[in-house]
């Protein structure tokens, strides 16, 4: 199964320590499914881990930032997009994450965005939460 997550997905793993999203983590962890990622994302996340936003409440210095970076860049396939889309116009930031998975032939496109999720599909690839990926696995046991 391949996977694209949104930067909320990666954020919510540095801030959650149970739930939903923690079961998510140990199921990418056990090899469940395997997680795509841009040099477009890659940025995104470093840029939100590094405004004032989110900089102030995780308390992570810029070190602790770049390791994180690595560790996702590391356990994720890090892939060349290929492809331009021009598909949400309220964001058009949020665009690259279905570049990605256009690129990739993506299964899930992992999100919280409501911008994204209100797509539902995009090509082959579903738009679903965190929670339907983990309901998706728990019941494919």
């Amino acid at each position: 199964m391949r996977v694209v997550f949104d930067t909320n997905i990666y954020v919510s793993f540095l801030i959650s320590s149970s739930g939903t999203i923690t079961e998510l983590l140990n199921f990418w962890q056990q090899g469940k499914f395997e997680v795509f990622i841009s040099s477009e994302i890659l940025a995104e996340l470093g840029q939100v881990l590094l405004g004032p936003k989110l900089k102030s409440y995780l308390c992570l210095t810029r070190q602790e930032i770049k390791q994180y970076l690595k560790l996702v860049a590391q356990t994720s396939l890090v892939a060349k997009v290929d492809c331009r889309v021009n598909l949400i116009k309220e964001d058009p930031a949020d665009n690259k994450f279905l570049e990605l998975a256009k690129t990739i032939g993506a299964d899930f496109i992992v999100t919280g965005d409501r911008h994204l999720l209100r797509l539902e599909q995009f090509g082959e690839t579903k738009i679903i939460s965190a929670k339907e990926l983990v309901e998706k696995i728990d019941k494919s046991r």
